[in-house]
Order: structure tokens, then sequence, then C-alpha cells
């Protein structure tokens, strides 16, 4: 019956969807000759389903109604086609509460920007741009996760190319006459923090790390004050906010190639300033002992912020690694294309293509993680509630056939 597999995958889903109809029918109130339906309906969606209604029969009564305060509805995203992608990326974690904040645009982009740090290679950037294009070329009618993983991909691609300009990297190649960035090896690798030697690379990591801490409590502030909670928003969300601005400029002033150590002076007084606010503010809803406690929870808090900004090492271990695998197969391959011997060329092209084709999919196993797990934990840690269920209007789950809206 090869030939009519189609037919059997099409009859399979019109199976699935009589079975999520008669499902769902249990939930209704019916008698012999009426029936009660209950659904949510996505706003924009009003107008059809109205005239759906209204074309069946003239003995029907509707109405449309915003769900109540205690009422958790479904939530429903509302993005653009590229931070599309990275829905995905949030919803393996815990969708989106639907009265909450929808963090996936400003996740989005800090995600690819560590995606492109640790691949930091303009000919893995390309790659990256081809394979994860082609992957969501093929899957963009299905809404699935293979076809949203590739564009999360290609468009991290974007930002891999962009870092390997400023690296000087073309599959571990110099090509540019310029390089923004510090070394990666060698003698120009490190920065004196505070009169000590650290790679420069993780220095810039962290520092990248608090810009994504800072915007993380601006998010706080926004959830806040959309749920009309003004102060809140500002001592739970700016203040820390400011103490991460503090932090950065402290960090800036402390790096001796930076020759601007007026910074660290500023940045201490504001990171110690919005610590103090943070302390006296945090006990704000507690009674009597509450207050001492919750200071006190807030000053330990700081050092948990130590550790968050400690997290993102994470991103120059990863690049570190994908970029030494990379130079020991360039220069190994390299070595043997210029032996002049047939044999040996081959070789050397065969080890360039296998071993950066090899290197390029274990970065990416691992940046994919480590860089999801930054979002989740670091990120999400300061705002973020989850705990939604994605809206699925029925009959919209297929397996084998998709339907366009022509």
């Amino acid at each position: 019956m090869k030939d009519r597999i189609r037919d059997l995958q099409i009859y399979c889903d019109f199976v699935a969807f009589e079975l999520e109809k008669a499902e769902l029918s249990e939930k209704m109130l019916a008698t012999q000759t009426t029936f009660l339906l209950e659904a949510y309906v996505p706003v924009e969606a009003e107008e059809g389903v109205r005239q759906a209604l209204t074309d069946v029969s003239s003995a029907i009564y509707f109405e449309f109604s915003e769900p109540s305060e205690d009422e958790v509805p479904p939530t429903l995203l509302s993005n653009n086609a590229i931070v599309k992608n990275f829905e995905a990326v949030t919803n393996m974690y815990s969708a989106p509460h639907s009265r909450e904040f929808d963090p996936n645009t400003v996740m989005a982009f800090f995600y690819s920007l560590f995606l492109g740090f640790i691949m930091a290679d303009m000919g893995y950037g390309l790659m990256m741009i081809l394979g994860g294009g082609l992957l969501w070329f093929k899957n963009r009618r299905r809404d699935g996760m293979i076809g949203r993983l590739g564009g999360v991909f290609a468009i991290g691609g974007i930002f891999t190319v962009i870092w390997g300009a400023l690296f000087n990297s073309l599959f571990g190649f110099a090509v540019l006459p310029f390089k923004v960035m510090p070394d990666l090896q060698g003698v120009h690798m490190s920065w004196s923090l505070a009169g000590i030697n650290v790679p420069a690379l993780l220095i810039i990591s962290m520092l990248i790390g608090v810009v994504q801490i800072f915007a993380g409590y601006v998010c706080r502030a926004v959830q806040c004050w959309r749920r009309g909670k003004i102060l809140d928003g500002i001592f739970d969300g700016i203040v820390w906010a400011v103490f991460s601005i503090g932090v950065e400029l402290a960090i800036i002033g402390f790096v001796e190639q930076f020759n601007l150590p007026i910074l660290a002076k500023v940045g201490g007084i504001i990171a110690g300033a919005s610590l103090v606010v943070a302390i006296l503010t945090a006990g704000r809803h507690e009674k009597l002992l509450g207050k001492f406690t919750k200071g006190f929870g807030s000053a330990y808090g700081v050092i948990n912020y130590a550790s968050d900004i400690l997290s993102y090492a994470r991103l120059y271990g990863l690049m570190l690694a994908g970029a030494v695998i990379a130079d020991i197969i360039t220069s190994n391959s390299v070595a043997l294309i210029g032996s002049g011997n047939v044999g040996f060329i081959i070789l050397g092209v065969a080890i360039m293509l296998i071993g950066h084709v090899f290197n390029l999919a274990i970065g990416l196993l691992g940046a994919y993680i480590h860089d999801a797990r930054l979002q989740y934990v670091e990120f999400y840690g300061r705002f973020f509630e989850g705990e939604g269920e994605l809206f699925t209007p029925l009959g919209s789950r297929h397996k084998h056939v998709y339907v366009l809206n022509n």
C-alpha cells in the first residue's frame, strides 16, 4: 500500500481531529436539542467566530467577554517572524503566563548575541545561516520545533559572522586587516583586573552578563508597572538595575588597560547607594521582624548576584574550546596541504572539511544548551513566572498535513 501512504497520513490526522472533537464535546453542556459552549477566542478572531455562528442558525445566542481576574486563560503569543523562532527556547522551560510580560523579544537578542560570541567565526556563521535557514525554509509551514530551531541557528549565524569579523577569524584564518577584540590566545590575552591578570575575554563575558542581568531587572520593573505596582517596579526592578550599572562601571574602572580609574569610584558609589536603598525597602510589605530579615536577605543576595556574573564565564570557556579545536584543525590541514604531496593534500582537505563540520556541530550543541541555561537561570530568574498553557485552537494539531490560508 505504499502508493496510499499520503492518503493514510491525511486520514490519520482526520481521525485525530475527530477524537479531539469527541473529547471536547464531553465538556459541553447539552440536551437533545441545545448545547452550551464556553471557549477562549482571540480578540482578533471575534468577527470570524461571530460570522461562523450566525451562518449556522438564527436560533443562537452568544457573547464575548474578558476573562475574570481569578481566571487563568491560555497564553497566545504574538511575536514577529524572527522572534517567533525563539518561543521554542522559552517554551522548553515554561510558556509565559498569559498575564505576564512576554520576554521572548529581549531573550531572542541575548540568546543570539551569546550564540554568536561562543561560535565567533565568520565561516561557522555562514554555515549556520545556510544550514539553519534551509532547515527553517523546509519546515516553515509546519509550526514545529525543527523549523524554529533552524531559525534560531540562522539568526545566531548572523551574530556569529559579526563576532567573527571582530575577532578576525574565518575557519581560524585571519583574513581581515584589523582585529577589534583581544587575542583569545597569546601574549595579549590577559588584562589586569585590580592587579590580577585575568583573560580579557573572560572579563568581557562577565561584562556582557551584567548587561543581561540589568535587562532582567528592567523587565521586572515593566512587569510590575503593567500590573499597577509602581513602587514594586522601582524598588525591586529599577534599584537593582541601577546597582547593575554601578557594577558594570566598577569592573571597567578596575581594568588597568581601560585606564579609567574614575569609573571604579563612580561605579562603587552607584552600586553602594542603590544597595542601601534595596536593603531599606526590601521589607516594605513585611511587619516588624520581617522587615529586618528581608533587608538582610537582600544584602545576602549580593553574593548570589556575584555568582550569577561568574556563570557567564561559560561563554568564554565554550568559545575557547571551539577556537582551540578550530586552530588545531586549520594548522594541521594547512601543513598537510602545503607538503606538496598529492595524498597529503587530499588528506588535508578532508581533515579541514570534516574537522570544521564536527567542530561546528559539537560547538552548536554546547552553545545551545549553555546559552539556554543562562536565559533560564540568570535572566528569567529576575522576573519570569511561567506556568502558562499555550493556546491551541481546536483542530490546530496536525502531524502529517498543514493548512494554508489563501
